[in-house]
C-alpha cells in the first residue's frame, strides 16, 4: 500500500510541473529523488542483463589461379549453364588489379603479399617490401596484436608463396627451407596454427643435390620443433586419432610432402574443407575473435599443367569448402574470396549444345571438332618438342588485323594480368564493389580488426 501511494504522489508531482504548477512540499522532494527511487524499483524488478561480449570472425579464402572463365566453367561441368556455384550467391562483388610492383603480370608470392600486407612488391618476393620501401605487418599480425586468434590453412605446402606472406617475410619463394624455418619461429607468435602440405621442408628427407645448401637449414628446423611446444601432425589419420587439438599450444599440420594430391586423381585425405572445417572448430571455440585465411592452391597447379579436369574439380572442392564456411559462421564473421591472378588463358569456346556438362566440355564440339576448353599457354600447345609455337617475324603489329598466335607451347602455362574478382559477405564486405586493388583487400580486412 505505501509503494502505491508513493507512486500516486510522484505521479502528481509530474503532473504539476507539467501544468505549470508549483509544486507543494512532498514534490520538492518527489521530484528528483522519487526519480532515482523509482529507477532502482523497476531495476529490481527488471535487472538489465550485461550484454555479451561479441567476438568478430574474418574469413579470407583465396583460390589460387582462378580465372573467371575458370569458374563459369566449373559451374558448367558440376550443373549445366543455368546453375549457381554457392561461392557465385555471395551478395558483394568487385573487379580487382593485380600487378604487382616490377611487373604487370603478377606471381603468386607478390598478390599474396598485397593481400597479406598491403603493399606492392616485386615477383618472388614473399612478404618482403621493395628495395627501399619499409616493412608492414600482415593481417595475421594486426590480428594477434589486437588479441585475435589465428590460422592458416592451404591444400598447396603452407610453405608455398600464397600462404607463406601471412606468416613471415622473406626475399625469395622458392627457398621453402628458409621459410619453413621461419615459420617455426612463427608459429604461436603471431599464428597460432598452419594446416596444408609441406612435410619435407619440416622433416626431411634430406635435401637433393641440387638443393644441399639447405641441408643445415632443414637440420636447425628439425631441431627447434623438437624444443618447441608446436602440436605436430604429419598425418591427417594422426590428427583423427588423437583427442581433439586445441589453441593451449601452436600447431603445425603437415599432411602431404609437399602439395595434397588433386581430389580428380582419387579421393584424398584431408580435403580441404575437413581441414576448413577444424580450423574453425579451433577458433570459434577459442572463446576470442579470430582470423582465418585459407588457399585452394590446386586449380593453380592444374591449370600450369593444363589438366582441364582436375582443375575444374579442384574449383568444385573450392566450392563446397564455401558452402561449408558460410554454414558455419555467424553474422559477425566477414568473409572474402577471391583469386590472387588468373592461370593459362583458359577459355570456353563455342560449339556445344547448351545443356552441355560434364565431361562433355572437355571433349571436342560436335560442330567444330575443335576442343572446347583450350588453354593459351602451357605443355598442351600445339608443337611438339618446341617451346613456343614461332611468330611470323614479318608481322606488323601496328596492323589491328594482325593474328596474334595462340596456344603457345611452353613447359608450365603462363599466369595472365587481367582484373580478377572478389566476393564478400558479413560486416564490412559493403566495401566490396566496383573495381579495386589487391592491395584494397588488405586494407578492408585491416578496418575490420581495428573495428573501423
Amino acid at each position: 500500500m505505501a509503494t502505491t501511494n508513493f507512486f500516486y504522489k510522484w505521479i502528481l508531482c509530474i503532473r504539476r510541473r507539467a501544468l505549470g504548477e508549483p509544486p507543494n512540499a512532498a514534490g520538492k522532494w518527489l521530484a528528483v529523488p522519487g526519480l532515482v527511487a523509482i529507477t532502482a524499483f523497476f531495476s529490481f524488478v527488471f535487472p538489465i542483463q550485461a550484454s555479451p561480449s561479441v567476438h568478430k570472425g574474418i574469413v579470407l579464402v583465396i583460390a589460387d589461379g582462378t580465372s573467371l572463365e575458370l569458374l563459369t566453367a566449373a559451374r558448367i561441368y558440376q550443373g549445366g549453364v543455368t546453375s549457381r556455384l554457392n561461392l557465385e550467391t555471395l551478395p558483394q562483388t568487385a573487379f580487382v588489379s593485380t600487378y604487382s610492383y616490377d611487373s604487370m603480370v603478377t606471381d603468386s608470392g607478390a598478390a599474396a603479399t598485397s593481400l597479406a600486407r598491403g603493399f606492392k612488391t616485386v615477383n618472388r618476393a614473399v612478404g618482403t617490401p621493395p628495395p627501399g620501401q619499409p616493412a608492414s605487418p600482415s593481417i595475421v599480425d594486426l590480428a594477434k596484436k589486437a588479441g585475435w586468434v589465428t590460422g592458416v590453412i592451404t591444400d598447396d605446402s603452407v610453405t608455398g608463396g600464397t600462404s607463406a606472406p601471412f606468416v613471415i617475410a622473406h626475399n625469395h619463394r622458392e627457398e621453402e627451407y628458409i621459410i619453413a624455418n621461419l615459420q617455426v619461429q612463427a608459429l604461436g607468435k603471431n599464428c597460432d596454427f598452419l594446416l596444408g602440405g609441406g612435410q619435407r621442408y619440416f622433416q626431411g628427407p634430406p635435401p637433393t643435390e641440387k638443393e644441399a645448401k639447405y641441408a643445415p637449414i632443414l637440420a636447425e628446423t628439425v631441431a627447434n620443433l623438437a624444443q618447441s611446444n608446436i602440436q605436430v601432425f604429419d598425418t591427417w589419420e594422426k590428427w583423427q586419432a588423437a583427442p581433439p587439438p586445441d589453441l593451449a599450444k601452436p600447431i603445425l599440420g603437415i599432411f602431404a610432402p609437399e602439395k595434397l594430391d588433386f581430389i580428380a586423381d582419387g579421393d584424398r585425405k584431408p580435403h580441404l574443407e575437413d581441414m576448413v572445417s577444424e580450423g574453425l572448430r579451433l577458433l570459434q571455440g577459442s572463446g576470442k575473435s579470430w582470423l582465418l585465411v585459407a588457399e585452394a592452391g590446386l586449380p593453380d597447379k592444374a591449370c600450369h599443367l593444363n589438366n582441364a579436369k582436375r582443375a575444374l574439380e579442384e574449383v568444385l572442392v573450392l566450392d563446397r569448402t564455401i558452402a561449408l564456411i558460410r554454414e558455419k559462421i555467424g553474422p559477425n564473421v566477414l568473409l572474402l574470396v577471391t583469386t590472387d591472378h588468373n592461370t593459362g588463358g583458359i577459355t570456353l569456346n563455342p560449339g556445344q549444345p547448351v545443356g552441355a556438362k560434364g565431361d562433355a566440355i572437355l571433349k571436342a564440339s560436335p560442330i567444330t571438332k575443335l576442343p572446347i576448353l583450350t588453354f593459351a599457354t602451357g605443355p598442351g600447345g600445339v608443337l611438339d618438342g618446341d617451346q613456343f609455337t614461332p611468330i611470323d617475324p614479318n608481322t606488323d603489329w601496328n596492323n589491328p588485323k594482325s593474328l596474334s598466335p595462340a596456344l603457345q607451347r611452353t613447359v608450365s602455362a603462363f599466369h595472365t594480368g587481367g582484373n580478377v574478382w572478389l566476393l564478400g559477405q558479413g560486416p564490412g564486405s559493403e566495401r566490396v564493389r566496383g573495381f579495386l586493388d589487391n592491395t584494397d583487400i588488405f586494407k578492408i580486412i585491416a578496418a575490420n580488426i581495428e573495428g573501423k
